[in-house]
Protein backbone atom coordinates (compact mmCIF):
# COMPACT_ATOMS: atom_id res chain seq x y z
CA UNK A 1 0.00 0.00 0.00
CA UNK A 2 1.45 3.17 -0.63
CA UNK A 3 1.58 5.68 1.98
CA UNK A 4 -0.79 8.57 1.34
CA UNK A 5 1.17 10.73 3.83
CA UNK A 6 4.50 10.50 2.52
CA UNK A 7 2.69 11.59 -0.51
CA UNK A 8 1.55 14.88 0.63
CA UNK A 9 4.88 15.03 2.49
CA UNK A 10 6.95 14.69 -1.12
CA UNK A 11 4.48 16.80 -2.56
CA UNK A 12 5.08 19.69 -0.40
CA UNK A 13 9.03 19.29 -0.86
CA UNK A 14 8.36 19.98 -4.85
CA UNK A 15 6.24 22.93 -3.76
CA UNK A 16 8.17 24.51 -1.66
CA UNK A 17 11.17 24.24 -4.24
CA UNK A 18 8.77 25.66 -7.27
CA UNK A 19 7.84 28.56 -5.01
CA UNK A 20 11.29 29.07 -3.63
CA UNK A 21 12.77 29.20 -7.37
CA UNK A 22 9.59 31.78 -8.80
CA UNK A 23 10.59 34.18 -5.59
CA UNK A 24 14.28 34.33 -6.74
CA UNK A 25 13.36 34.79 -10.12
CA UNK A 26 11.30 37.84 -8.94
CA UNK A 27 13.86 38.98 -6.85
CA UNK A 28 16.93 38.56 -9.40
CA UNK A 29 15.04 41.65 -11.34
CA UNK A 30 16.95 44.89 -11.15
CA UNK A 31 14.21 47.04 -9.71
CA UNK A 32 14.68 50.08 -11.39
CA UNK A 33 15.04 47.70 -15.18
CA UNK A 34 11.46 47.24 -17.07
CA UNK A 35 9.77 43.95 -16.95
CA UNK A 36 9.71 42.08 -20.08
CA UNK A 37 6.34 41.36 -21.44
CA UNK A 38 6.76 37.87 -20.30
CA UNK A 39 6.45 38.88 -16.44
CA UNK A 40 2.53 39.02 -16.48
CA UNK A 41 2.23 35.24 -18.19
CA UNK A 42 4.72 34.22 -15.49
CA UNK A 43 3.10 35.61 -12.80
CA UNK A 44 -0.62 33.68 -13.64
CA UNK A 45 1.23 30.75 -14.35
CA UNK A 46 2.30 30.74 -10.97
CA UNK A 47 -0.73 31.75 -9.72
CA UNK A 48 -2.28 29.21 -11.56
CA UNK A 49 -0.02 26.46 -10.02
CA UNK A 50 -0.75 27.76 -6.56
CA UNK A 51 -4.49 27.03 -7.71
CA UNK A 52 -4.34 23.78 -9.08
CA UNK A 53 -2.20 21.85 -8.22
CA UNK A 54 -0.86 23.59 -4.03
CA UNK A 55 -5.17 24.45 -3.43
CA UNK A 56 -7.21 22.48 -5.76
CA UNK A 57 -5.30 19.12 -5.80
CA UNK A 58 -2.78 18.50 -2.67
CA UNK A 59 -5.34 20.76 -0.64
CA UNK A 60 -8.58 18.57 -1.42
CA UNK A 61 -6.66 15.24 -0.55
CA UNK A 62 -5.52 17.18 2.66
CA UNK A 63 -9.02 18.64 3.33
CA UNK A 64 -11.30 15.86 2.01
CA UNK A 65 -9.22 12.56 2.32
CA UNK A 66 -6.85 12.83 5.41
CA UNK A 67 -8.56 15.83 7.74
CA UNK A 68 -12.35 13.92 7.63
CA UNK A 69 -10.51 11.04 9.14
CA UNK A 70 -7.80 12.59 11.62
CA UNK A 71 -10.83 14.57 12.39
CA UNK A 72 -12.55 11.59 13.98
CA UNK A 73 -8.91 11.44 17.39
CA UNK A 74 -8.01 15.44 16.26
CA UNK A 75 -10.61 18.60 17.28
CA UNK A 76 -11.11 20.43 14.07
CA UNK A 77 -12.26 23.78 15.92
CA UNK A 78 -9.70 25.23 17.77
CA UNK A 79 -7.18 22.12 17.21
CA UNK A 80 -4.32 21.75 14.21
CA UNK A 81 -6.92 20.55 11.46
CA UNK A 82 -8.73 24.30 12.31
CA UNK A 83 -5.23 25.90 11.72
CA UNK A 84 -4.02 24.09 9.02
CA UNK A 85 -7.49 24.94 7.39
CA UNK A 86 -7.30 28.16 8.41
CA UNK A 87 -3.43 28.54 6.38
CA UNK A 88 -5.02 27.06 3.71
CA UNK A 89 -7.72 29.84 3.40
CA UNK A 90 -4.83 32.63 3.63
CA UNK A 91 -2.79 30.66 1.10
CA UNK A 92 -6.11 30.65 -0.66
CA UNK A 93 -6.34 34.50 -0.49
CA UNK A 94 -2.41 35.60 -1.72
CA UNK A 95 -3.07 33.08 -4.58
CA UNK A 96 -6.24 35.63 -5.53
CA UNK A 97 -3.90 38.32 -4.99
CA UNK A 98 -1.21 36.75 -7.46
CA UNK A 99 -3.47 36.68 -9.96
CA UNK A 100 -5.14 39.81 -9.73
CA UNK A 101 -1.86 41.38 -9.95
CA UNK A 102 -1.16 39.51 -13.25
CA UNK A 103 -4.15 40.54 -14.64
CA UNK A 104 -3.42 43.97 -14.04
CA UNK A 105 -0.30 43.46 -15.40
CA UNK A 106 -1.41 42.50 -18.58
CA UNK A 107 -3.36 45.16 -19.00
CA UNK A 108 -0.73 47.64 -17.93
CA UNK A 109 3.33 46.42 -17.73
CA UNK A 110 4.46 49.39 -16.05
CA UNK A 111 2.05 49.39 -13.02
CA UNK A 112 4.65 49.18 -10.13
CA UNK A 113 2.20 48.45 -7.28
CA UNK A 114 1.00 45.33 -9.49
CA UNK A 115 4.86 44.62 -9.64
CA UNK A 116 6.01 45.12 -6.27
CA UNK A 117 2.59 43.52 -4.53
CA UNK A 118 3.08 40.57 -6.29
CA UNK A 119 6.89 40.14 -5.02
CA UNK A 120 5.27 40.83 -2.04
CA UNK A 121 3.16 38.25 -2.31
CA UNK A 122 5.00 35.83 -3.72
CA UNK A 123 7.69 36.01 -0.76
CA UNK A 124 4.64 35.45 1.69
CA UNK A 125 3.01 32.30 0.03
CA UNK A 126 6.88 31.18 0.49
CA UNK A 127 6.80 31.76 4.52
CA UNK A 128 3.38 30.97 4.93
CA UNK A 129 4.20 27.71 2.82
CA UNK A 130 6.92 27.04 4.32
CA UNK A 131 6.02 27.14 8.23
CA UNK A 132 2.78 25.37 7.20
CA UNK A 133 4.68 22.54 5.92
CA UNK A 134 7.13 22.04 8.94
CA UNK A 135 3.40 22.27 11.20
CA UNK A 136 2.11 19.61 9.33
CA UNK A 137 5.62 17.16 8.72
CA UNK A 138 6.63 17.72 11.87
CA UNK A 139 3.70 17.36 13.92
CA UNK A 140 0.06 16.97 12.41
CA UNK A 141 1.60 13.74 9.79
CA UNK A 142 3.42 12.19 12.31
CA UNK A 143 0.43 12.19 14.59
CA UNK A 144 -1.78 11.17 11.75
CA UNK A 145 0.95 7.81 11.36
CA UNK A 146 0.33 7.48 14.73
CA UNK A 147 -3.29 7.77 15.47
CA UNK A 148 -4.42 5.88 12.59
CA UNK A 149 -5.27 2.63 12.08
CA UNK A 150 -3.69 0.55 8.55
CA UNK A 151 -7.82 0.47 7.61
CA UNK A 152 -7.97 4.06 8.10
CA UNK A 153 -5.17 5.08 6.07
CA UNK A 154 -6.46 2.59 3.18
CA UNK A 155 -9.74 4.96 3.61
CA UNK A 156 -7.28 8.19 3.30
CA UNK A 157 -5.69 6.33 0.22
CA UNK A 158 -9.32 5.37 -1.23
CA UNK A 159 -10.59 9.28 -0.40
CA UNK A 160 -7.65 10.56 -2.42
CA UNK A 161 -8.59 8.09 -5.53
CA UNK A 162 -11.81 9.90 -5.20
CA UNK A 163 -10.43 13.56 -5.16
CA UNK A 164 -8.18 13.16 -7.91
CA UNK A 165 -11.22 11.40 -9.69
CA UNK A 166 -13.23 14.60 -9.89
CA UNK A 167 -10.43 16.55 -10.87
CA UNK A 168 -9.45 17.86 -14.26
CA UNK A 169 -6.43 15.62 -15.62
CA UNK A 170 -2.73 17.10 -15.31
Amino acid sequence: MIDPIGRLMEDHRAFLETVRSFRLELEAHPRESPWDASLPRRLLGFARFLELEVDRRHGQLEERGLFPVLGRYLPVEGGPIGVMLGEHEALRGLQRGLLANGRKLESDLAALEATTAAVASTRAVEELLATHVIKEDSVLFPMAHELLSPREVEEVRQRFEEVEAALPPR
